[in-house]
């Protein structure tokens, strides 16, 4: 196996001139997705926009679906589908530069069980403005081409794309690397917010995620690791392992502004405050390393009139805000969410649309409301910003779902009807029969 090929490095300077540039051009956004195959999907593409893209269709075409697979590929993550049969190719793109991306998971033959085995394959093709990027990798083998020269080398790196930013040490290109995917700092621990009160449980950890939080140090070093669920990892960031343990018995608090609460949310919940207490801290030290437990996790809303409301007392739709306020502390680039709307007055709607900022979006939704509220911009982004979904019976009886984008005549019909402003966009859209 031949040595990866020794490329010049970039310096510190242009890194850091690189991020600056990155930054300026906005955040990484997911142009396209196709799925070539995936259960009943085959052979579907479909664009999204840059801002708000709302998912459409009947109960049970595939919307929730296409929202987990969105999930994987924002999030550069597919090992939850090790043992699931797929084949998804997407891209992102930031100003000139670009990222189309290949992951499948295909049957090879049967194990001596009579299972399938799977066989996975991941490929990319990246444009800089320094370099062009290929890579592909198959189980533990990993074949990169830099500007044309060729390098393979061994690499466990399991069912997942992130490993474009993983290869460090002495890799000549890690420093060039570290820039890929330096504009979705956030995917990684993206999650689909679901319908009901999934997320908001998880924050409590109760939906099967690592119990709690776990912290380990060790007293003559500053540095200390962690695990924690999705959901609560952005809060280790406040969390001093050092300094809960050496107070055991007093109670740990996370602020409404570390939990990334922000004051509008707070406004319309007519609170001055949310905090969270993870009770009285479990700490057991084992030679020199020393282990914090945090698992007992409780909500305190403080309302206007000084009232306090621990969440147990917080209706369905106040958990719903809470959760999705949550949610966007935690995802600064994405949002992908299911029936956002369900248990929220319009006014909690329209809040949630200003507060995405400038995250890419991803809705389905069931309810007139969220489809009323989505800007319409222009003929190209009313084409892309709309997935249709349905279902049909193939000829051998199987069912088929299908995805597309409005047609340009259709967007342009949307954009008319919409112009003459006599009706809302999802009175038209029923009344064409795109919803």
């Amino acid at each position: 196996m031949s040595e990866l090929p020794t490329v010049e490095p970039l310096g510190l300077s242009t890194i850091i001139e690189r991020r600056e540039q990155a930054g300026r051009l906005g955040k990484a956004r997911l142009a396209w997705l196709h799925v070539h195959s995936l259960a009943e999907i085959r052979d579907q593409r479909v664009r999204f926009d840059r801002g708000i893209n709302v998912v459409l269709g009947k109960n049970g075409v595939g919307k929730t679906t296409l929202l987990e697979i969105l999930v994987r590929c924002l999030s550069w993550d597919f090992a939850a589908w090790g043992e699931r049969e797929f084949d998804v190719e997407y891209r992102y793109e930031l100003g000139e530069w670009f990222w189309n991306v290949r992951v499948k998971n295909l049957r090879n033959g049967s194990g001596p069980d009579g299972r399938p085995k799977l066989r996975w394959t991941i490929e990319l093709h990246a444009q800089f403005e320094e370099f062009e990027l290929h890579i592909e990798a198959e189980d533990r083998t990993l074949r990169r081409t830099i500007n044309g020269q060729r390098g393979e080398f061994e690499y466990d790196m399991g069912l997942h794309a992130s490993f474009v930013v993983s290869v460090r040490g002495d890799d000549p290109l890690s420093n060039k690397q570290s820039l890929i995917m330096a504009p979705c700092r956030s995917a990684p621990d993206l999650l689909r917010f679901d319908e009901g009160l999934d997320v908001f449980r998880g924050f409590l950890f109760q939906r099967g995620e690592e119990r709690g939080i776990r912290m380990w140090f060790e007293e003559d070093q500053d540095s200390w690791r962690t695990t924690a669920s999705k959901f609560s990892l952005r809060w280790t960031t406040f969390l001093k392992p050092k300094d809960i343990a050496s107070q055991p018995d007093v109670p740990v608090r996370l602020s409404f502004d570390q939990l990334g609460v922000g004051r509008a949310m707070l406004d319309s919940l007519g609170a001055t405050s949310i905090d969270a207490s993870f009770g009285l801290p479990e700490v057991e030290r084992l030679g020199t390393v020393t282990e914090v437990r945090l698992s007992s996790l409780a909500f305190f809303m403080k309302r206007k009139n000084g009232d306090i409301l621990k969440h147990t007392s917080w209706s369905w739709g106040q958990k719903r805000l809470v959760a999705f306020a949550l949610y966007l502390a935690a995802n600064p680039d994405y949002v992908v969410a299911d029936e956002l709307v369900n248990g929220m007055h319009h006014e909690w709607i329209e809040l949630c649309l200003r507060e995405i900022g400038d995250r890419q979006c991803f809705f389905t939704s069931q309810n007139p409301i969220l489809v009323d509220f989505i800007e319409l911009r222009s003929i190209e982004q009313i084409s892309s910003a709309f997935v249709l979904c349905d279902a049909a019976e193939a000829v051998d009886g199987a069912l088929v779902r299908r995805l597309r984008n409005l047609t340009r005549d259709e967007a342009q019909r949307l954009w008319d009807a919409r112009t003459v402003g006599l009706q809302s966009t999802s009175e038209i859209m029923r009344f064409h029969g795109w919803w």
